[in-house]
């Protein structure tokens, strides 16, 4: 009678793990991606902030002209710095809640610079840019 117990274990063991042979191998794989920001999309970040903070035509234009998005002094800096193979938006704000259109299926890796005028006059501008595959 033992040996009758023992085998209908068995079976159910190798059944259970025939089960999750199966489940396991028709389960598609999911491809997480890296949430890291790509050397080279924080190499061009890390240069188009440098160059916004340290050009003084363009600081000026952030703080003084509220049509700045729209000059090609701050366009060209940042479109002529984008990775190739990538896109970018950006947006001149004047608080943190600031949004812009990006794609809701790819990854978007975002940077902001905080401007700031001379302590006399005092009208800080943060300029975000978001950058993503095309």
């Amino acid at each position: 009678m033992d040996k009758k117990a023992y085998i209908k274990t068995l079976e159910a063991v190798i059944a259970i793990v025939a089960i999750l042979v199966f489940i396991y191998t028709i389960i598609p794989d999911r491809s997480i991606e890296d949430p890291k920001t790509p050397p080279v999309v924080k190499n061009a970040q890390n240069f188009i902030i440098k160059e916004i903070s340290s050009n003084e035509l363009i600081r000026d234009c952030v703080i003084n002209n509220p049509l700045c998005e729209n000059s090609d002094l701050i366009k060209n800096t940042i479109s002529n710095n984008i990775p190739a193979g990538f896109d970018h938006t950006f947006k001149i704000c004047e608080t943190t809640n600031c949004l812009a259109d990006t794609p809701f299926d790819r990854s978007v890796y975002l940077t902001d610079v905080f401007i700031t005028s001379t302590l006399e006059n005092q009208q800080p501008k943060i300029v975000r840019i978001w950058i993503w595959r095309n």
